[in-house]
């Protein structure tokens, strides 16, 4: 069943982009006639607004059935994704279960690659034309997307993957951002910071 889908900073500007973005939510299973866009909106105003709508209070029951939530803005990583979302789901609790993705454009930004490899970790073995779990700060998953053609044959399984809080066969996640900047290898299911951040919750 298509999803209802929200855009907190609004679909992308440049035509291309933005079709290239609408293109691989469509496939993410998202509701091109519900899509709710908050481009122009200050943050809380549009949470507030959020939160008055029942369709958004009332979605999220079954898996796959949740919000599509999409973030198109990456620059500066903490404020456009991490606070972004945090804000949100302080005023709509709903939220939490939803399907949280970020459109990344590596032309429109070209540091956030290495932003996001010093912030939390990536999944295993998934390069980023096919769509990386990455998990952040405060047991926040999101999936990266991007305007990849071959994407829009495995986005849905992506999405699934996501919503199952799966990992990789292995059970390994791989740590990045050491302090000499190399690979810091493989970070086991409940070990190292991350999994210190979400037992203190």
């Amino acid at each position: 069943m298509p999803r209802l889908t929200i855009c907190p900073q609004g679909l992308p500007a440049d035509p291309a982009v933005r079709e290239a973005c609408v293109a691989v939510l469509l496939k993410a299973g998202a509701d091109t006639q519900r899509i709710i866009e908050g481009d122009g909106w200050p943050l809380d105003r549009f949470a507030a607004h959020l939160g008055r709508i029942q369709a958004v209070r009332g979605a999220g029951g079954a898996v796959g059935s949740a919000p599509l939530v999409v973030l198109t803005r990456t620059n500066p990583v903490a404020l456009a994704v991490l606070q972004t979302r945090r804000q949100i789901e302080e005023s709509v609790p709903e939220l939490e279960r939803a399907a949280w993705l970020v459109f990344h454009d590596p032309a429109l930004d070209p540091f956030f690659e290495t932003s996001v490899a010093g912030i939390g970790m990536l999944e295993e073995g998934v390069d980023w034309a096919s769509a990386p779990v990455w998990s952040a700060p405060h047991g926040h998953r999101f999936l990266i997307v991007g305007p990849h053609p071959d994407l829009l044959a495995t986005v849905a399984e992506r999405v699934a993957w996501l919503e199952s809080g799966g990992l990789p066969p292995s059970g390994e996640l791989r740590l990045f951002g050491s302090s000499d900047g190399a690979d810091a290898g493989p970070l086991r299911r409940g070990s190292g910071p991350m999994a210190a951040l979400r037992r203190r919750g």
